[in-house]
């Protein structure tokens, strides 16, 4: 097998739609490839191309700080256009008070946001474009700002459009490929990882979904509400990918039969490899 003309496989889905085991089949592909690979979770601290707990600090919050909460953040924050994006995870306790207002998901307002968020898709492109690596995201791409418009702001689908839109043209030059698991029987999928993580888990996604924007105005409420806000998003999620000039694998319930879902994963980079 030759060398894989992508540089940015994207795994999507519901929770509990087998996207950890689709990473698992791309793996052992990719190793028989040769090729140098990294991988990223979705809630990954480091990842290239997402902020999941991160915080955003304007200058002038910045300075209203004490001189040594000033330098720590200096120290561990990454400066990006009006401000400086900051870990969670690095700073004090008592510093991490002060910042989590500014988490940027969350609690970030859109406009301050977007830009942060393309900011980092375009370094992300420009990096992985100089680097003979292959990335591998699981739910890198649509999941954290999806929730974000949509859960969140309760954003139409054109300003949703727009945004992946404006993500899509920067990462165009990766070749990417977006590997879609979609799911007929969400509840189902979404109880059964319920009762493979930690209990808070459910609870924690049904209140982020159900107390804030979409949830709200519709209506939704508890594990019912939750569902129907999931069957929203992938609907979103849907026809933002069939209307993306991408390359894209679609696979309908794969967990149903892996096997098979398997070999159509394998099929489709087996597509991108040259000779």
């Amino acid at each position: 097998m030759g060398a894989i003309n992508t540089k940015l496989i994207n795994i999507e889905g519901m929770p509990g739609s087998g996207k950890s085991a689709a990473i698992r089949v791309i793996e052992e592909f990719l190793a028989e490839s040769g090729a140098n690979v990294s991988y990223y979770d979705e809630d990954a601290l480091n990842h290239p191309a997402d902020f999941s707990l991160h915080a955003f600090m304007r200058e002038e919050q910045i300075r209203a700080l004490t001189p040594d909460e000033q330098r720590q953040l200096y120290s561990e924050g990454d400066k990006k256009l009006t401000g400086l994006v900051i870990p969670l995870t690095k700073v004090s306790v008592s510093l991490f008070s002060k910042i989590i207002p500014c988490k940027i998901y969350d609690n970030l307002d859109w406009e301050s946001e977007k830009p942060i968020l393309l900011e980092k898709w375009q370094s992300f492109a420009k990096k992985a474009m100089m680097k003979s690596r292959i990335y591998v995201f699981n739910s890198g791409i649509l999941k954290n700002p999806i929730n974000e418009m949509m859960m969140r702001f309760d954003f139409g689908y054109p300003v949703i459009w727009e945004f992946f839109f404006g993500i899509f043209r920067e990462i165009a030059a990766l070749n990417p490929v977006i590997i879609y698991l979609k799911c007929t029987d969400i509840k189902a999928r979404v109880e059964e990882a319920a009762r493979r993580r930690n209990a808070s888990w459910l609870n924690n996604a049904v209140e982020y979904h159900t107390s804030q924007g979409y949830g709200k105005r519709n209506g939704m409420s508890g594990l019912d509400g939750y569902v129907d806000c999931l069957e929203a998003r992938q609907r979103i999620e849907l026809k933002i990918i069939n209307e993306l000039p991408v390359e894209k694998l679609i696979l309908t319930d794969p967990l149903d039969n892996w096997e098979y879902a398997s070999r159509k994963i394998c099929d489709a980079l087996k597509m991108k490899s040259t000779v």
